[in-house]
């Protein structure tokens, strides 16, 4: 038997491919612009699995205010709403996926990549450390 945060896991990946299949090109970025969104504010609710839905909510940043929004996120270490109120404290893996969205956009700089590399993963020689040092 499934537990409900495994079926929120895959309903979330199998929504992310779905927009990214299934629907027109240029909708993608607005589609998942508005379940980003819809993601951070079901962190807000009480009573229901948090932890698939904040693994799911980077598959979902779709600009660069997304990005910005994630980057204080790795600095405070949570997620936070508009007012700032802590939705949930992110682990390393939501850290170097952050730092793995960054390294994909054209946004920022080289030097500004590396300079997150080097502050987010530090001395740490974990697989999922050294695996996000090889993706970026």
């Amino acid at each position: 038997m499934e537990t409900v945060e495994q079926i929120i896991m895959v309903a979330l990946k199998t929504l992310k491919d779905l927009i990214e299949f299934y629907i027109p090109v240029e909708t993608i970025k607005a589609t998942k612009a508005d379940f980003f969104s819809i993601l951070v504010s079901l962190l807000s609710k009480e009573g229901i699995s948090k932890d698939p839905i904040a693994d799911a909510l980077f598959n979902f940043i779709a600009n660069k205010d997304h990005i910005q929004e994630a980057l204080k996120w790795l600095d405070t270490g949570r997620i936070a709403d508009s007012t700032n109120d802590s939705l949930y404290e992110i682990g390393f893996k939501h850290k170097y996926t952050i730092v793995k969205v960054v390294f994909k956009s054209t946004e920022f700089d080289y030097d500004f990549k590396q300079q997150l590399l080097e502050k987010t993963i530090g001395e740490d020689k974990s697989d999922i450390a050294l695996n996000t040092r090889v993706t970026c």
